[in-house]
């Protein structure tokens, strides 16, 4: 499900995103033994979703996936291939699941855990990758006081502020490795319109 509007996310801005998304899914599921590089957006607000998408979709191109999970039940399945905490093998962990192919991690603190509707289940992902992901980066998507607790372990990206976009892109740049595609001229500036032109 995604969310529309005519400001922030127009269908003409948001519908290229749906159809990546169906295919990052698509990919994801049929080449499940090949390694990828997935970026793992843990959420269940189509409207908070639908208005980075897009932005994340220009940085990466086709580069990496992305896979939308909404519940905590879901990402576990996703990350380690199991339904609880308690199944996990942290000696063997990296052997199921796609928890090794996630470059990037991208979590609410509040959404869907088991029978409740919205449980801080976002704390207890971010400890749980800490322990056992380290190296995926780790982005909070939230303004709750509760994501504060976490920002030794995690980038805190207050949902909506002014610039948030920015500094969000700033953040993938610095911390995935994924950098804009950028052509230089001989002189290092770039703009190759002039050099790109048939002779």
């Amino acid at each position: 499900t995604f969310a529309v509007n005519r400001r922030d996310c127009t269908p003409r801005r948001i519908l290229p995103s749906v159809v990546r998304c169906g295919e990052d899914l698509l990919n994801i599921e049929k080449y499940s033994e090949a390694r990828r590089y997935i970026f793992l957006v843990v959420d269940d607000e189509p409207r908070w979703f639908s208005q980075f998408l897009p932005v994340l979709y220009e940085i990466i191109g086709q580069r990496g996936d992305i896979k939308l999970t909404r519940t905590y039940e879901e990402t576990l399945d996703f990350l380690f291939g199991v339904e609880s905490e308690d199944e996990i093998d942290h000696d063997d962990f990296k052997a199921r699941g796609h928890g090794d192919d996630v470059v990037c991690l991208i979590t609410d603190i509040f959404f869907p855990r088991a029978e409740n509707d919205r449980t801080g289940a976002g704390q207890d992902l971010i400890r749980l990758l800490d322990s056992t992901y380290p190296r995926i980066p780790k982005i909070i998507a939230s303004k709750a006081g509760e994501a504060d607790d976490l920002s030794d372990i995690a980038f805190i990206l207050p949902k909506g502020d002014p610039g948030s976009l920015q500094t969000f892109k700033d953040y993938i740049y610095d911390f995935t490795g994924m950098g804009a595609f950028l052509i230089f001229n001989k002189k290092g500036e770039g703009d190759m319109s002039e050099d790109l032109k048939p002779m």
